[in-house]
């Protein structure tokens, strides 16, 4: 063999032993999960041995009864046996109910912390995971995945304890019985296993293609929920079916395939026991025909054998399934191993008080794999102070934000919160003493009130109507049949843009942070609603921080300050009267928004 050809075996070789490795590191993972319950875990065990035990007891009783009992027709003895079976099976009752309470205890509380760890990491993960994964791919993982591996639990890993026991118990005692069959039947089970690492291999691959195809067919089902309105708009539903039904086919040919050959796994391994359950009457016929063996205790060996292989078929069933289910939580595992881009420090700093002070320092950001938005980016803010920031698309403004509210941090540069480097302060203070409005306004499929509430969870009734009033909100509320315990729908569907933003105001109000974001807080709103937001927002700025992404120039003429933004860099920075007397880029932006609002009113006009 060449010199490549072994090259190509040892890559193989590597790659398999790192998918052991990954496959490993995934179980052991899973299992952590079960650490904080282990005692009930080494009761739970201890119960399954005396099941087991009392299982193999009964097999001894019908040996009794075959070889002592019937032949010297007493029955004296034969109530004596039968009164012990009866104890026997008590004692399986009570340590089946004790198994039972066990099992559901460890299952249920394994699966609800592994359930509320990933939960909370998700929420850990931030703004950079949730812009470079699908929102369908994350709720396949929670879905999908997390249920298939919570069946580790609740399923594969109870029966696989207790397949295993009632394997190795019985064995011994075949082995006790007749040591030269057992050692002559128990080979032909594993006949399967000249051909089924092939077969095993095959399904393992598929049930992967099949979690991959499902992935994708929740991502599609999750697109097309989503562009409904679209694609019926666009009369696009011919195309839109027959893209889903391309990704559903790919998804039912992995299926088949994967179900094919787990149906063959189970073929061949019935076949196997057959020719063992074979082999073993012959044998044991002779062994009672030369006087090695009663009938008796045949009879109950060959119980003996049926439960080991019915056990070990099952065992192998489980353990199939459990590695299917490990496939699945491996993706798991590596949401699990994923790093949030922002970690807080180990001993965050606390300010007593926020004013609302910040500073940008030479700030250079690029987001991963992508040319540089932010190049140097260096402006003061003072308390209070009303900042905007203007410049073309994609210029990186609204980044600025996500880095204020530390979403991101600054690859070089930093940003200071009242002198203190963001990067040192507690995120959770930094969250609760930053507001955000941004352009489309998220509302919780709930009421009103509480969709208010939601910028501090434990405001009062008051509180909430006092924050609606200073949002310009309350009256509107008012005039709906149910008050503020109407429902808005999904995403704030029954509501218009304007009041949306307004009861995202109102939610400021009620949380009074110490800085506010406005992320082009009013880009998607028509004329009339625009004013009825920037009335509601004038209350809210007093005498806070702010800073705005501004999509119309004329909307900030009374800003403290003004900073233009071109290729991530502050070019230009004063009043709005300052910058329009410099004649630079700003003052290009304002003639270029009048002239686009002079001909809008042309155009209107002329269709009037």
């Amino acid at each position: 063999m060449d010199a490549a050809g072994d090259g190509q075996i040892r890559n193989t070789l590597k790659n398999k032993w790192s998918a052991y490795q990954e496959r490993r590191q995934t179980y052991f993972w899973v299992l952590s999960y079960l650490k904080p319950y282990r005692g009930s875990l080494i009761a739970l065990i201890v119960m399954g041995l005396v099941l087991a035990l009392g299982e193999i007891s009964i097999p001894q009783f019908l040996r009794y009864l075959i070889d002592v009992v019937v032949p010297e027709k007493s029955n004296t003895l034969f109530f004596t046996a039968l009164a012990v079976l009866i104890l026997v099976l008590g004692l399986m009752f009570a340590a089946t109910a004790l198994c039972n309470i066990l099992e559901r205890s460890v299952q249920e509380k394994a699966a609800r912390d592994l359930q509320l760890s990933l939960f909370t990491h998700l929420r850990k993960l931030g703004f950079a995971y949730y812009e470079q994964h699908p929102t369908g791919e994350t709720l396949s993982l929670f879905n999908h995945n997390l249920t298939a591996v919570q069946k580790i639990y609740t399923q594969y890993l109870p029966l696989i304890i207790r397949h295993l026991l009632l394997i190795l118990v019985p064995l011994v005692m075949v082995l006790h019985m007749n040591t030269k069959l057992t050692l002559f039947i128990l080979p032909c089970y594993f006949l399967y296993y000249l051909i089924g690492p092939t077969i095993d291999g095959k399904t393992a691959m598929y049930f992967k293609q099949q979690t991959q195809e499902r992935e994708r067919l929740n991502q599609k089902i999750y697109n097309s929920v989503s562009s409904l309105v679209e694609v019926r708009a666009f009369g696009a539903t011919s195309w839109e079916v027959g893209r889903f039904t391309e990704t559903y086919e790919q998804y039912a040919k992995t299926r088949l395939g994967s179900l094919l050959y787990r149906h063959l796994q189970f073929s061949f391994r019935m076949t196997a026991t057959a020719v063992g359950v074979i082999l073993m009457y012959i044998l044991g016929s002779q062994s009672i025909t030369s006087g090695s063996m009663s009938v008796g205790t045949f009879v109950s060996f060959t119980i003996y054998i049926l439960m080991i292989f019915r056990s070990i078929g099952r065992l192998t069933f489980q353990l199939l399934e459990q590695s299917y289910c490990i496939g699945q939580a491996q993706l798991l595992y590596q949401y699990a191993q994923h790093k949030p881009v922002v970690q807080e420090d180990r001993k965050p700093r606390f300010l007593s008080d926020i004013a609302g002070a910040l500073t940008f320092s030479e700030v250079h950001f690029s987001y991963r794999g992508r040319s540089p938005v932010i190049t140097g980016f260096t402006a003061q803010i003072l308390p209070g102070q009303k900042t905007a920031l203007v410049g073309t698309s994609g210029g990186g403004k609204s980044t600025l934000l996500k880095l204020v509210g530390r979403f991101y941090d600054p690859d070089q540069g930093q940003i200071l919160l009242d002198g203190v480097p963001l990067t040192e302060l507690s995120l959770s203070q930094i969250r609760e003493s930053i507001g955000i409005v941004f352009q489309e306004t998220y509302l919780f499929g709930l009421s009103i009130q509480e969709n208010i509430r939601f910028g501090r969870p434990d405001a009062s009734q008051a509180d909430i109507i006092a924050a609606a009033k200073a949002a310009f909100i309350h009256d509107f509320i008012l005039e709906l049949p149910e008050g503020y315990d109407t429902l808005v729908g999904e995403r704030g569907i029954r509501l218009s843009g304007g009041q949306k933003q307004r009861i995202a105001i109102a939610r400021m109000f009620i949380k009074n942070p110490s800085i506010i974001l406005l992320d082009e807080a009013t880009a998607s709103l028509d004329t009339v609603s625009e004013k009825a937001v920037q009335h509601a927002l004038q209350a809210l700025l007093a005498s806070r921080t702010t800073i705005a992404v501004a999509h119309r120039i004329s909307t900030i003429r009374d800003y403290d300050q003004i900073i233009v933004i071109d290729q991530g860099k502050a070019v230009e920075q004063g009043t709005y009267e300052e910058l329009v007397r410099q004649q630079g880029i700003f003052y290009q932006l304002v003639k270029g928004e009048e002239l686009h609002e002079e001909q809008l009113g042309l155009d209107m006009a002329i269709h009037t």
